[in-house]
């Protein structure tokens, strides 16, 4: 699914001439890429510094300089995504301003490329780069509505085998992005072991969810965002079963400082930056987030009906995304709040986490603590 940022078009371009791979391509933002369409164009490749995949291993880039679409091979599927997509775009910023609207979009779809860059600049200083990538938290809203809505009417296994179809529509909307295909695949698992009756631990249902992924698609294991949302998983699992016994807003904290702590390793080793003032920020939005989802979507359905309609909804994802916004702000302001640091090797950090998956392994399985899946 193709990105239009400010300042370029990002694209993943299956290329036939002059030989057949996969490229990164980078257009001007004027120019309308679809997905499956077929093009024709010039210009120039490089190699990019980290071989990072985005659905294959792709270690170049085509800096597009002229291209023309010679016509379309998109399926009836992403024709589908492609219009969905487009709608729920113009209904969010036909109603929401700036910069609540990008970042109301981004909380829905996972799509930041339109948040200004400085705004994401600051989002990533606060630590809250995340709240805008399609995770577990945005599927457990989806199963919740589901189960309100529909539940009593339901029996539980229809009730789960809808919850599925959904969720999998949602993760193919998207844009099937690694966090999400994450929580898709564990979420199934999940549901599947309770419908046979046959619950599993929550850390073996990570484990056998991404090691499905990655048979599915070995590079996977190359994405910093498949990377960061196991290792934040894991840890996340791991935290919550220790601090129940806390105030909820103690709760809330601990875990923020104990994913944040747990990523430190892979975040520098990918983007040689560290928010020091992570776990407060994430903590301060925490409850706000869900207001930002929920008004979106009734935002875009009230735009569906009236654009007047949608506006006077809209009022409250663009304060909501406001008060985001403005915490990331003023977080980033504290002294010492943001700094950067040299990025380990890639032998550290894989033992690092390969002594902490081991150490967790042999508490979950041998001292057989119980632990609650999360949602």
């Amino acid at each position: 699914v193709p990105r239009t940022y400010p300042t370029m078009t990002q694209a993943e371009l299956h290329l036939t001439k002059p030989v057949t791979t996969t490229v990164t391509a980078l257009f001007d933002p004027t120019f309308e890429v679809e997905e499956g369409m077929q093009l024709s164009m010039q210009g120039n490749v490089r190699r990019t510094m980290r071989p990072i995949a985005t659905g294959r291993q792709t270690v170049f880039v085509l800096d597009v300089q002229s291209a023309r679409v010679t016509g379309s091979m998109a399926s009836t599927p992403q024709r589908w995504r492609t219009m969905v997509q487009r709608t729920l775009r113009d209904r969010v910023f036909s109603a929401v301003p700036e910069p609540a609207g990008s970042l109301t979009l981004g909380v829905l779809t996972g799509d930041d490329a339109l948040m200004p860059p400085q705004t994401r600049a600051t989002f990533r200083r606060a630590g809250l780069s995340h709240i805008t990538a399609v995770s577990g938290w945005n599927l457990s809203v989806l199963a919740g509505v589901l189960e309100a809505g529909v539940g009593k009417w339901l029996g539980r296994r229809s009730l789960g085998a809808l919850t599925l179809g959904v969720i999998w529509m949602y993760a193919y909307l998207v844009g099937m992005e690694p966090s999400v295909l994450r929580a898709a695949m564990l979420t199934t698992l999940s549901m599947v072991g309770l419908l046979l009756g046959r619950p599993r631990a929550p850390l073996m249902l990570v484990l056998w969810a991404t090691a499905v992924l990655l048979l599915w698609n070995p590079f996977l294991r190359f994405e910093p965002g498949f990377q960061l949302s196991v290792i934040a998983t894991i840890a996340l699992i791991s935290i919550q079963a220790r601090v129940k016994q806390y105030p909820r807003w103690l709760q809330v904290f601990l875990v923020a400082c104990g994913v944040q702590a747990a990523v430190i390793p892979a975040t520098l080793y990918w983007f040689g930056e560290l928010s020091l003032i992570g776990p407060l920020a994430n903590a301060l939005v925490e409850p706000i987030v869900p207001v930002v989802m929920a008004g979106g979507v009734l935002t875009v359905l009230a735009a569906s009906v009236h654009s007047a309609l949608g506006q006077f909804v809209g009022i409250l994802p663009w304060l909501a995304g406001s008060l985001v916004t403005a915490v990331a702000d003023g977080c980033t302001w504290l002294p010492g709040a943001n700094m950067l640091m040299p990025a380990p090797s890639a032998v550290p950090v894989v033992l690092f986490y390969g002594v902490g998956l081991a150490i967790l392994m042999w508490d979950q399985f041998f001292r057989i603590r119980a632990t609650p899946c999360p949602s």
